[in-house]
């Protein structure tokens, strides 16, 4: 069975008391956390949201989007998060455009939301009377894991285009399976029990799930979801709590730093993924962790990251690093042959090269590769092809490498859907 849930309740079976999410300093164990997920997918169950059928998650890092995620999933639904921070006119249009069954937001969303959208929509808990909350719908009996297959859709993760427009990529289970062993092999020695993650990149978002959460349950280490985004809750956290890991975007860290910093960790491992960091924010930046940041550069449509400027390495200007293990990076030319790599490319050093006869659009090979794009044919047909059985994800990226391996990607050449 590929259902990504099977999987994670092995996981839960060989961690049952250890603790699976901590917040505001409640521990939530394992077998606490899937006994919740299934109570859940029970209640979906009973009102006839079951394979295939769409899920809206308007939540922020909140432990109620882990059991609604883990609950939807076992009964074979598909996750359709938002941020909660999106305009509730923009959340009910989407809701419609993939003909969503059911969602859930946070309590004081739903009034609004409840107003534009034609779906049952239930708020998680809060100190108001409502009619039905998310604790509402926990059903009292056992629905067994739908089989899902490799190929079945999980995730309609959201990407914006730079004309403000937005669309969704359908990542399925098997999608989800390969980010978490690529993201976990990012660590270090990899994910170990002892290990406590800091939520703050976004669980709305893919890299939230396929590279903080789900490699952290994998290792039966501990989850520690953040809620909305604080710079004065993450410092506090990274300072009490014992975490070990921390996924952050670029913005985030500069919060901290103009917070001050952090008054000491145990962190071991940092990445940070959304955005370039400029050497002296990098610096900056390890200077106030303690610790070496990572910085990693993907697209949503390939489910993790692909690269990463590694703290111990001298990465060149303009490189968004080397491809991760478990990822193939290629660079393509328009006759489909392999971009040679040159020594030193025209980015950080000036040289006026033919720049035609060294670049080529980046094409990402592998398991991670998105299914396609939600009700868009075309472009799916446009950005996914098959040679040989692989799938090969084509992101419209002029780019080139060099003879080390670093990428340099200069120019998109499509409507630009924005990297993660």
């Amino acid at each position: 069975m590929t259902n990504l849930v099977a999987r994670l309740t092995e996981s839960a079976a060989a961690h049952r008391e250890r603790p699976a999410l901590v917040f505001e300093g409640d521990e939530t164990s394992y077998r606490e956390l899937f006994a919740a997920s299934e109570s859940f997918a029970a209640g979906l169950d009973e009102r006839g949201i079951g394979p295939g059928d769409r899920v809206g998650l308007v939540l922020s890092n909140l432990p109620q989007f882990v059991v609604a995620a883990l609950g939807t999933l076992r009964v074979g639904g598909v996750l359709v998060p938002f941020g909660p921070r999106q305009s509730p006119s923009a959340i009910a249009t989407s809701l419609d455009e993939v003909d969503a069954e059911f969602a859930i937001a946070l309590s004081e969303d739903t009034p609004v939301l409840r107003e534009r959208c034609s779906i049952p929509l239930l708020p998680v808990e809060s100190g108001e009377p409502v009619e039905e909350s998310f604790g509402d719908l926990f059903g009292g009996r056992t629905v067994p894991v739908h089989p899902a297959t490799t190929g079945d859709p999980a995730l309609l993760a959201q990407v914006n285009t730079e004309n403000g427009l937005s669309r969704r990529v359908i990542l399925t289970h098997g999608n989800l399976l390969a980010a978490a062993r690529v993201a976990g092999g990012l660590v270090p020695g990899g994910l170990q029990q002892e290990d406590g993650t800091l939520g703050s990149y976004p669980l709305w978002h893919a890299f939230g799930l396929t590279t903080a959460l789900l490699p952290t349950l994998f290792a039966g280490g501990r989850y520690h979801p953040t809620g909305r985004w604080s710079p004065e809750g993450a410092v506090s956290a990274l300072s009490e709590e014992s975490i070990t890991l921390w996924y952050v975007t670029p913005a985030m860290l500069r919060d901290v730093l103009a917070a001050g910093g952090l008054r000491g960790n145990d962190l071991r491992f940092c990445l940070s993924v959304g955005g370039a960091l400029t050497p002296a924010e990098r610096e900056a930046a390890e200077s106030a962790v303690g610790v070496g940041v990572h910085v990693g550069y993907g697209r949503t449509e390939t489910s993790t990251v692909t690269h990463v400027n590694a703290p111990d390495e001298t990465a060149p200007p303009g490189s968004v690093g080397r491809p991760v293990s478990g990822v193939h990076v290629s660079v393509l030319t328009d006759e489909y042959t392999v971009a040679p790599p040159v020594e030193t490319g025209p980015i950080g050093t000036g040289d006026a090269l033919d720049v035609g006869s060294i670049t080529g659009e980046v094409v990402v090979t592998g398991p991670t590769v998105l299914h396609g794009y939600y009700g868009d044919p075309v472009r799916t047909e446009d950005a996914v092809s098959t040679v040989e059985g692989n799938r090969l994800y084509h992101t419209g990226e002029t780019a080139y490498r060099d003879e080390a391996g670093y990428l340099y990607p200069f120019e998109r050449a499509t409507d630009g859907l924005r990297s993660a």
